[in-house]
């Protein structure tokens, strides 16, 4: 029974933040009917202020939606003096094309600024966390006082805040997760020095198959991810074992061996509150399975061992031989396991295909 509330939670959490995207969008469009403006865009402001992304954006014409605005904007440019202003002032930003301030979006004539707050929970202070554009092609005048007391608009106003909080928490945790994989690599470089450029070696590798194969945007990063840290576990392993050049005994080898089952705990508690990453320790979980059934800790072969996983391993053994051999000979080598690689995903790909074809 409480499996399943804890599954049917983090379901509900994974597809309310799945929509939240969605709902910021729609609340825009009716802005923008009721503003009369040609294009509205959320941005959601970092911590440090010096940082906005781009959560949505929406216009009247579908050319409008084109104009050229990079996901992730850094506010020390020029171009962003409007909105490093509003977080000044915390307060509505009008500019237009007879200001002095340059416009965010070529072609418009007139554009607003709008704050959004937040309530900060430990010293219930509003909080800026992001802000409206309101933009024309249009010399036009904000109609500030309409937009303060229209009930409607305060309404609107209110919803996209609340929504935008959900993003800003979403992004404090993916913040805080990738500041933790930087401390622990470093920790890890510390114990064996070839630990950290061996991860950055395997997740590169790994992302360059993935790509080849056309795995999404998404699986990509939680693909590289995983691989930059599938020795996390390592931490909690003896650094004389580690370092050891002999030969291990069989109790140090199985020492090593429970590097697995560590990186798992480690890599669960730090991503599965986080949407999208959270298949990254089930993927380091069986990282050293082989397909021929031989690996570890559980002995899967063929098709039972996950692809994601699986591609670790050649890549795994290949840095750590390989890598101080001379470049031609190491880039040659490389070419032909990457070819082995991708023979093999085609292999198992046509291999289920039969099989769900025998089903039905």
């Amino acid at each position: 029974m409480l499996e399943a509330l804890i599954h049917s939670k983090k379901e509900w959490l994974k597809n309310q933040s799945n929509t939240t995207k969605d709902m910021i969008g729609s609340k825009q469009k009716k802005l923008l009917s009721l503003l009369d403006y040609d294009v509205c865009i959320s941005f959601l402001f970092n911590s440090n202020k010096n940082m906005a992304l781009v959560e949505g954006i929406v216009g009247r014409k579908r050319e409008y939606c084109k104009k050229k605005i990079p996901n992730t904007i850094f506010l020390n440019r020029s171009q962003y003096s409007s909105i490093r202003e509003l977080m000044d002032k915390r307060s509505i930003i009008e500019n237009c094309s007879q200001a002095s301030l340059p416009l965010l979006l070529e072609g418009f004539r007139s554009e607003v600024y709008i704050p959004l707050f937040s309530c900060n929970d430990k010293n219930l202070s509003m909080e800026l966390i992001g802000c409206l554009y309101l933009g024309s092609s249009n010399y036009k005048e904000f109609p500030l006082n309409y937009f303060l007391d229209d009930k409607l608009i305060k309404e609107i106003i209110n919803d996209i805040s609340k929504l935008l909080s959900l993003r800003f928490v979403r992004w404090v945790q993916l913040t805080d997760a990738v500041n933790m994989v930087v401390f622990l690599l470093g920790i890890l470089e510390s114990k064996v020095s070839h630990f950290s450029t061996h991860g950055y070696n395997v997740a590169g590798w790994c992302r360059e198959i993935g790509m080849e194969v056309g795995l999404s945007k998404g699986e990509l990063k939680e693909l590289t991810l995983a691989a930059l840290l599938h020795d996390v576990g390592k931490l909690m392993v003896d650094s004389k074992i580690l370092r050891k050049e002999d030969e291990l005994e069989e109790d140090e080898y199985h020492k090593v061996q429970e590097h697995v089952y560590y990186s798992y705990r480690i890599l669960k508690h730090l991503f599965e509150h986080i949407e999208g990453l959270q298949n990254i320790p089930n993927i380091v979980k069986y990282h050293h399975e082989r397909y021929d059934g031989k690996g570890y800790p559980y002995g899967l072969k063929g098709d039972e061992v996950p692809f994601k996983s699986y591609n670790f391993g050649p890549y795994k053994y290949f840095d750590l031989h390989y890598t101080n051999i001379p470049d031609s000979k190491r880039d040659a080598i490389y070419r032909q396991l990457f070819k082995k690689q991708i023979q093999l995903r085609k292999t198992m790909s046509e291999y289920k295909l039969v099989r769900s074809e025998e089903h039905t």
